[in-house]
């Protein structure tokens, strides 16, 4: 399995370059479909470093599609482990009581942004016609639950988002404001005790 590696705070300006079997930082561009016209937007705020205890789950237009079979189509976040995240898409699973920080791993001075914004009140993605409300947007929430909105805001390359908490256990669906429908960039978070097998 191919590794996407999640750079230091000091490697930006980075881009992907396949090698050995890895992803690793370069100059490189990372590739992305062109988004359609959307609401005017401040940046998110950049945080620079990972916040302690935080679970990373990286963004990147180079983790690929799959299947989840529970889900469907989940395709660009993956859990970062070491500092690495895999190039293919996995539901996230953490503990109920896990705090999650999101991170773009796209070069720093990329004018693409990327984001994670909650779907409340669903039990599947919605379909490709499916907006998030404008107002997320913009960093939005510091809880992940089923009911309510919460939202990275849109991350420039090389940013961690705000540390958000897991309200329990549940499966809460998200995706990218900009790409959800373009670029099918979505996941599920699974909060659960269990061990995975």
């Amino acid at each position: 399995m191919r590794l996407l590696q999640l750079a230091p705070a000091l490697l930006v300006g980075a881009g992907f370059l396949a090698v050995d079997g890895c992803a690793h930082l370069s100059s490189g561009s990372v590739p992305s479909p062109t988004p359609t016209a959307s609401p005017t937007a401040i940046a998110a705020t950049c945080n620079q470093t990972a916040a302690a205890n935080a679970q990373i789950v990286a963004i990147s237009p180079l983790i690929t599609p799959t299947i989840a079979p529970t889900y469907g189509l989940i395709s660009g976040y993956g859990l970062a482990t070491s500092g690495s995240s895999s190039n293919v898409a996995a539901t996230i699973v953490v503990a109920p009581s896990a705090g999650i920080q999101f991170f773009n791993d796209d070069q720093a001075n990329s004018q693409l942004r990327y984001s994670a914004v909650g779907i409340p009140g669903v039990s599947a993605f919605p379909g490709p016609t499916f907006t998030f409300p404008p107002s997320t947007v913009t960093q939005t929430g510091a809880q992940i639950n089923a009911t309510s909105s919460w939202s990275t805001g849109l991350l420039p390359g090389q940013c961690y988002s705000q540390v958000f908490t897991i309200s329990g256990p549940g499966a809460y669906f998200f995706g990218d404001y900009t790409y959800y429908a373009l670029g099918n960039i979505r996941d599920v978070i699974v909060a659960t005790s269990s061990p995975v097998p």
